[in-house]
């Protein structure tokens, strides 16, 4: 007990100092990248020998396209552009996110709604947060419409909206850390390889898009000398939930005779136990499901041209969906698990906190959606997000999914289009909480292992 009362007062006392330092003694950088090749990837080095803060922010995120006025990815915003990241020291990986940008799309929506609006629009520039506009005409239906305008892309970089990505979103390291420090982690990297899919950064298919060069990476650094050898011989390491992925294939048997204008008696069953070796040997908190639509036309929009939902970067809504997880040979939930989208939504709610997701968003939603959705129809069935928690070390993991595939005699039209993300395989993208752990050695060096 003795023992344990002195840590907590020296690292009190050091946060103390800290805290002050941060406010007299430190400086907010502007660090340009050393390597930027457009359209492909991004490498920015630290600052060395000091102590940086966590807050890191990248900044000119964004696109010009050959035509100007398209609205960004829809969940993601400038920061769709983002698909790997990786931070290395001494070219060892501190941490990473792969496909960063459906995960992206997935945290803008896990917020309430004012963050949603306030924040999210304005700083990632999408198109969440939908507000109900009542009739105002004889032809025109109650609607969902956007509340502030969305951000666009124009043909110049100069004139082009720009967006900003908190890096904390996307490296937990960073979002555990109260201080990085670079006296130990040594040429410390930052490693950003961009999206490429115009589907996936634009609300458009018809254009080419350029990722903006240039973005720069803002830091915070410390400059007093004292502070920095002090925290630099109190620093241990850390523990933190790191983000991992991994994509399952759900070969799905499809329907081919319309089931729209019956009872679905033409659907089709397809059940799946669909077996990770991702996570095996690996302490996983919780899990989030992210089934992706392989068909061609499933992201097609409502009008010609135009990109549905996050053009892949969200979760198609499965139809009659049902959910459990095998956690080391056992079922995580009795009976059929969760069954339905009320079940379904309602286990993701109580895993990842608040969800803001447009009007039927997580559902199917109904046919001839061109007539009923108007115009929130391109988000319909495009956040299907499934999350369970799982809290267990991992030996096996299979995630079972049962569904129902359904051919719509309507998707010819333009309007029904993406009908055909109900009728397709799937690739059913998976991220995980894990544990993990950093040692800094007698001799300053660190070690980073699991939990």
């Amino acid at each position: 007990m003795k023992i344990k009362k002195k840590f907590k007062i020296n690292i009190y006392s050091l946060c103390i100092n800290k805290m002050s330092i941060y406010q007299s003694s430190s400086v907010r950088r502007i660090v340009e990248p050393i390597i930027d090749i457009t359209n492909n990837r991004v490498e920015f080095v630290l600052p060395s020998n000091t102590i940086l803060s966590p807050d890191m922010r990248l900044l000119n995120l964004g696109v010009t396209t050959s035509v100007a006025d398209k609205g960004y990815n829809r969940f993601a915003g400038t920061a769709a552009s983002v698909r790997n990241v990786y931070l290395t020291s001494q070219g060892v990986t501190v941490d990473q996110l792969l496909d960063a940008n459906t995960w992206i799309a997935f945290k803008e929506t896990n917020k309430d709604y004012k963050n949603v609006v306030s924040i999210g629009r304005m700083k990632a520039g999408h198109d969440l947060g939908l507000v109900y506009n009542a009739r105002t005409g004889a032809t025109d239906g109650n609607q969902l419409t956007a509340p502030i305008a969305v951000k666009t892309t124009k043909t110049t970089a100069a004139a082009s909206a720009k967006g900003t990505l908190s890096l904390g979103d996307v490296l937990p390291f960073l979002k555990a850390s109260s201080i990085v420090p670079t006296t130990i982690y040594k040429d410390l990297r930052l490693v950003i390889e961009y999206e490429t899919d115009i589907k996936k950064l634009v609300t458009a298919d018809n254009v080419t898009a350029t990722i903006l060069s240039t973005p720069f990476l803002s830091v915070e650094e410390m400059l007093d000398s004292q502070f920095i050898a002090q925290a630099t011989g109190a620093y241990k390491g850390l523990g933190f939930m790191c983000i991992e992925r991994d994509i399952l294939n759900a070969p799905t048997v499809l329907a081919t005779i319309s089931g729209v204008d019956n009872t679905g008696s033409n659907n089709v069953d397809n059940s799946f136990s669909l077996q990770t070796r991702a996570y095996d040997n690996k302490y996983v908190s919780r899990l989030l499901i992210v089934p992706k639509a392989l068909a061609t036309d499933s992201y097609e929009g409502h009008s010609a041209n135009t990109v549905a939902g996050g053009g892949g970067l969200g979760a198609v809504a499965l139809l009659k969906p049902k959910l459990n997880i095998v956690v080391n040979g056992s079922n995580k939930m009795a009976g059929n698990g969760a069954e339905g989208y009320s079940q379904i939504q309602g286990l993701m709610a109580d895993t990842w906190g608040d969800v803001c997701v447009s009007w039927q968003a997580n559902t199917v939603g109904l046919f001839r959606q061109d007539s009923v959705y108007s115009q929130h129809q391109d988000f319909v069935s495009y956040q299907g997000y499934m999350g369970i928690n799982v809290n267990e070390f991992i030996q096996t993991l299979s995630v079972n999914l049962d569904y129902q595939s359904q051919f719509s005699a309507h998707q010819t039209s333009q309007g029904e289009k993406h009908l055909a993300a109900q009728n397709s395989a799937y690739s059913i993208m998976t991220f995980a909480e894990c544990r993990k752990s950093i040692m800094v050695q007698p001799d300053g060096s660190f070690m980073i292992s699991y939990m």
